[in-house]
């Protein structure tokens, strides 16, 4: 009996799945609404039975997944797709479904595509991330813990040399979503690397006065090497006057802030220092 009851259940499971998923299929494929997709839902469900968001999750996911069959390696934004996307964004905000339920589909299309193919689609996969997160019904914790992992999966796949404007993309679609109090990007536990030193490139106009002195001791080339150096201090000076000038001394300023950056212990000693050469930084920008 036991056997037997299992067996009933599993029929009726599968069942319920084959019918919410043609339901789904139907939905996608007509001009019928999210309203009366809701209705035909509904009237699947015998007395005393309970809807299931996951059994409805994976009926979504299932047609989803014939829609990427049968792209093939063509383009994933079609009508058909849209539309799901956006029937299931309304089940999510009605309650049918999961929160994060439309993100976990765009996650389902991005898993199955190489890197040029999610760099060709993610436009698509940004603007339907951004309704969800207009929605506040539906950007709670665990949409933020799915928009995460989205973006995380990308960054591990990416190369830093070779995709560094994708990564950037990535990286800019989670500093608008995420509030700047977001755990996952704060350094809670103060950890920070003093081995990581920024390298300041010398004073171009004080190398090219030493090579001008250098050049006028030499009997032969040092016309020519005086030639050069006026030459570049004749371009440097159009520089300055069309504002295109950079000033040495702001440059270091500028980049000597990272000394603390990278070691806030430095403070202790060069408070002063780092507040002045802050205001100094703030005052041109």
């Amino acid at each position: 009996p036991a056997g037997m009851a299992a067996t009933a259940s599993s029929t009726s499971f599968e069942t319920r799945r084959a019918t919410q998923k043609g339901l789904v299929e139907n939905a996608v494929r007509s001009t019928q609404t999210a309203e009366q997709f809701q209705k035909a839902l509904t009237a699947t469900l015998g007395d005393g039975e309970v809807h299931d968001k996951t059994l409805l999750e994976l009926a979504f996911r299932e047609v989803l997944e014939g829609q990427i069959r049968s792209a093939g390696g063509g383009s994933i934004e079609t009508p058909v797709v849209e539309k799901l996307i956006s029937l299931g964004r309304w089940c999510s905000e009605h309650k049918l479904l999961d929160e994060a339920a439309v993100v976990r589909f765009l996650e389902d299309i991005l898993d199955c595509q190489t890197i040029k193919g999610c760099e060709r689609i993610f436009p698509f996969v940004e603007r339907n991330l951004q309704l969800v997160i207009k929605s506040p019904s539906l950007f709670v914790t665990r949409t933020k813990f799915a928009l995460l992992k989205i973006c995380n999966m990308l960054k591990n796949r990416l190369s830093k040399t070779t995709n560094t404007a994708f990564c950037g993309q990535v990286s800019l679609l989670l500093a608008k979503s995420l509030p700047l109090s977001e755990p996952s990007g704060l350094n809670i536990s103060g950890a920070f690397n003093p081995n990581n030193n920024t390298s300041i490139q010398p004073d171009d106009s004080s190398s090219n006065e030493g090579s001008s002195k250098g050049g006028s001791s030499k009997a032969d080339g040092g016309e020519s090497s005086m030639m050069e150096v006026e030459a570049k201090g004749d371009e440097k000076k159009e520089d300055d006057e069309e504002g295109g000038g950079v000033d040495y001394a702001f440059y270091k300023s500028v980049w000597n802030l990272q000394q603390f950056f990278q070691n806030p212990a430095t403070l202790t000693d060069k408070c002063d220092e780092f507040v002045q050469t802050l205001s100094a930084l703030l005052e041109v920008f």
